[in-house]
């Protein structure tokens, strides 16, 4: 319980202060888009490149990537479902995209880090990596042609490479297969530049918390529907997500702390650029998911804390 108190207390502090920081003006909007560029060209690559390029990338966890990949498939087919069938508590034309992907960037790594620490990363990043390519060649060129009208497969490959976290993720996993870390850290300009990454993502933690914090709004939304969405989704999720668990550590010889890490990861809220790729004409079902969103962080960082008193 000590321990417990130790690691997650940081965490709501700096929650604290980042919410208190927008209501008392301590902290402006431009000030936070500038953490946000900080956080998403900087501190998220440095922190995404040292864990992949140190990450298990054995054949055999290809296990791992192919069953994360169709866990989030599913999951957006149970999303689809449940709108198609139980159209009264889920009228939403979005609910499919809410009820599939995981906030990993602007949360994941944040409160992953500050919990269990940097070292621990690697874990976790195996887990995401069947994930982010859903997130890219899947879910957002689907909502884009819902969005469009039409498939830009052109348009998702070119944001793919442009994306400073994708682009780190693949020079990371690079680095890795080709065996070239271990040479490259043993050389004195390579101990160097792994230093000056390690510093840089000791950044990610406290500036991720800080921007989360300051986003929390708090503004009145339908209760019956949200908490469908919100209770069902936690439910569907866990259900799955353990038996897709007991499934891969049969098949796969992983380190003790990867059942942890696989919690924390489903744990989180939905991705967070669901809104952004919605039809511009449903104005108040984006404006329903965006305040949803915040409302699932809120219960994700609840739900890090009975975790972690179980585990205690």
């Amino acid at each position: 319980m000590e321990q417990m108190i130790i690691s997650l207390l940081p965490v709501f502090l700096l929650l604290a202060i980042g919410f208190v920081s927008r209501k008392t003006g301590i902290i402006g909007e431009p000030a936070i888009l500038g953490l946000k560029n900080v956080l998403i060209k900087i501190g998220l690559p440095a922190a995404l490149f040292s864990a992949f390029a140190t990450a298990d990338m054995r054949v055999e966890n290809g296990w791992i990537f192919l069953f994360v990949f169709l866990f989030c498939v599913v999951l957006y087919g149970v999303g689809g479902l449940l709108h198609q069938l139980l159209p009264g508590l889920f009228p939403d034309e979005y609910t499919n995209g809410y009820f599939t992907g995981f906030e990993f960037g602007m949360i994941g790594i944040g409160l992953f880090t500050a919990i269990w620490g940097m070292e621990k990363l690697p874990t976790i990043a195996m887990i995401a990596l069947g994930h982010e390519v859903f997130i890219w060649f899947v879910y957002v060129p689907v909502l884009e042609a819902r969005k469009t009208g039409r498939i830009q497969l052109g348009n998702t490959l070119r944001n793919f490479f442009r994306t400073p976290t994708v682009v780190a993720i693949l020079l990371g996993i690079g680095v890795n297969i080709s065996g070239t870390y271990p040479l490259f850290s043993s050389k004195l300009l390579g101990q160097a530049l792994i230093n000056g990454l390690k510093i840089t993502s000791g950044l990610v933690a406290p500036l991720i918390l800080l921007v989360i914090g300051y986003s929390f709004t708090f503004k009145r939304i339908p209760l019956g529907k949200s908490i469908a969405l919100l209770v069902t989704r936690w439910a569907v999720v866990l259900a799955i997500g353990t038996l897709l668990l007991s499934l891969m550590l049969r098949l796969v010889d992983v380190d003790p702390f990867f059942s942890t890490a696989f919690f924390a990861f489903i744990l989180l809220p939905p991705p967070f650029i669901l809104p952004l790729f919605m039809k511009p004409a449903l104005k108040k079902e984006i404006a329903f998911f965006s305040e949803l969103l915040l409302y699932y962080t809120v219960l994700s960082f609840v739900a890090y804390v009975v975790f972690m008193t179980i585990q205690a």
